[in-house]
């Protein structure tokens, strides 16, 4: 399965402004579970410091936030 790029996810999910994004981010940590940048729909959501089973990383590891 492939990598996801943040850049490709943030705006499949409609988070271009960075405004929105920050506030996913706070979201995602507050849930303590993150999207995945796997194109697999089958791999789930992570831990934010997680990767799928196929080693991509979650979105705020991606960012740097982790």
């Amino acid at each position: 399965m492939a990598e996801v790029s943040l850049a490709q996810w943030r705006l499949e999910e409609g988070l271009e402004s960075e405004e929105d994004f920050i506030e996913a981010l706070e979201s995602y940590s507050r849930e303590a579970i993150c999207p995945v940048l796997c194109d697999d729909p089958e791999c789930d959501d992570v831990e934010p410091d997680g990767r799928c089973q196929h080693g991509h990383p979650s979105v705020m590891l991606e960012a740097g936030v982790i």
